[in-house]
C-alpha cells in the first residue's frame, strides 16, 4: 500500500478547481492508467473504490469536473452506460457539435 501511496502522490497535480489530474500514464482519451499485478486500471475508478468501496456491477464513475484524468472522488458520480452518453450529449462531448461548431453546419453566426 505504501508503494501505491508514492505513486499517487508523485503523479497527481491539484488544479485550481480541485481536480487532482493524474500526470502518469494516460489514454488517447486522456484517462489515467496504471497497471495493478497483472492487470491495467484506470485512475479514477481506482480512486473511487479506495474511497467509497467496490463500484456496484453494471456501473461506471463519471466525473462531474468532465476532466478526464481527474482523481478527486468528489467529482466523481456512479451511472450506467445511458447515464453515460446522456452526460457526454449534455456537456457537448459528443464529437458532433453543436451550432456552427456542428460538422454539417450550413449557417455560421
Amino acid at each position: 500500500m505504501a508503494d501505491l501511496h508514492h505513486t499517487l502522490v508523485d503523479h497527481v497535480i491539484v488544479t485550481e478547481n480541485g481536480c487532482m489530474e493524474w500526470t502518469g500514464w494516460r489514454t488517447k482519451d486522456g484517462y489515467g492508467r496504471i497497471g495493478c499485478g497483472n492487470k491495467k486500471q484506470y485512475m479514477h475508478r481506482l480512486s473511487y473504490e479506495l474511497t467509497f468501496g467496490p463500484i456496484p456491477n453494471g456501473l461506471w464513475v463519471l466525473h462531474r469536473c468532465d476532466n478526464p484524468p481527474c482523481l478527486n472522488p468528489n467529482h466523481f458520480f456512479l451511472g450506467n452506460l445511458r447515464d453515460n452518453f446522456k452526460d457526454m450529449i449534455d456537456k457537448g462531448r459528443n464529437g458532433c457539435g453543436r451550432g456552427v461548431t456542428h460538422g454539417r453546419a450550413k449557417l455560421t453566426d
